[in-house]
């Protein structure tokens, strides 16, 4: 899993991202990609909390949905409620999950906008797996990191 803070990846506190600190991003997402296979699941690791029910489920079963379907190239079909309650529905493909310290965040490529999205996952509703897909140029979570002003040479 995807696993960063805000200080690390969009430099809030401390400005833009260095480019070794980008490279070193790059990087792990190779690793991450290449080791998939070996990860250790959540079942296997003995975790001390309490669970979270979320729409009626678990919320480790659905922060799950999104880590599998982007591991595992699934496209899934979600109901978005963005700030002001508005709802849109959207097909994505999600590239990655991140914790913020408050919030699950997922990178995807949004079919509906045709660009890469962040969702906070506490806002999605319903979302329900579709077909595989075949990874697209300029749609990958390492376009998604060159393409952000943070990871951008000066």
């Amino acid at each position: 899993m995807h696993v960063a803070h805000a200080d690390q990846v969009f430099g809030f506190s401390r400005g833009a991202l260095t480019q070794v600190e980008c490279a070193t991003m790059k990087a792990g997402e190779e690793v991450r990609r290449h080791h998939a296979a070996e990860r250790v699941r959540p079942g296997h690791i003995n975790v001390h909390a309490m669970e979270t029910l979320w729409h009626g489920g678990s919320w480790r079963a659905f922060v799950d949905q999104f880590e599998t379907a982007s591991e595992n190239l699934i496209r899934l079909q979600i109901t978005y409620e963005d700030e002001a309650g508005n709802r849109s529905e959207r097909v994505v493909r999600p590239l990655g999950v991140w914790f913020w310290g408050k919030v699950w965040t997922a990178v995807c490529w949004c079919e509906l906008r045709n660009d890469f999205r962040m969702f906070r996952l506490d806002r999605v509703v319903k979302p329900a797996e579709l077909d595989r897909y075949r990874p697209v140029k300029g749609q990958s979570l390492r376009d998604f990191y060159e393409t952000q002003a943070y990871c951008r040479s000066a």
